[in-house]
């Protein structure tokens, strides 16, 4: 069996974009059948922080012309634990196990917050940087 080459085209892209705040808002709309009206701002505070999150990158990519995890050892380990899915799903198991998917759902939007924000710092830092770089390398330093 000969596989293809998986070709990336702006479909895929926007499949890859809308994957997550679809599986979110998926997870909010069943949450929201058994818990209280919290589980709407919730739900959309994490789908905020993944757009945002997302969109950070994105330009940072198109800057820099590499990934921010690429860019250091700390923003490398970050990113293993940085918001991703099955972080999310670890601790919504976890939630669920013990009677309070609620509170598993609102863990995940603080991590969600605090991976906005510390990937936003890093952003700015690297980007300062690479600023840096270029103003000394046109100086001839």
């Amino acid at each position: 069996i000969k596989l293809l080459p998986f070709s990336h085209t702006p479909l895929t892209t926007l499949a890859d974009l809308l994957m997550g705040p679809a599986w979110y808002a998926g997870l909010t709309v069943w949450l929201s059948r058994t818990q209280t009206a919290t589980v709407w701002s919730t739900g959309v505070g994490i789908i905020a922080c993944e757009l945002c999150e997302l969109l950070m990158s994105t330009l940072f990519v198109r800057l820099t012309g590499q990934a921010v995890e690429e860019c250091s050892d700390f923003d490398r380990r970050f990113h293993l634990i940085s918001g991703q899915r099955g972080l999310y799903m670890a601790i919504l198991f976890i939630g669920c196990l013990f009677n309070a998917p609620l509170l598993a759902f609102q863990a995940v939007f603080v991590w969600a917050g605090i991976t906005l924000l510390v990937r936003a710092g890093r952003i700015a830092y690297h980007l300062m940087r690479h600023k840096q770089q270029d103003t000394d390398s046109s100086a001839g330093v």
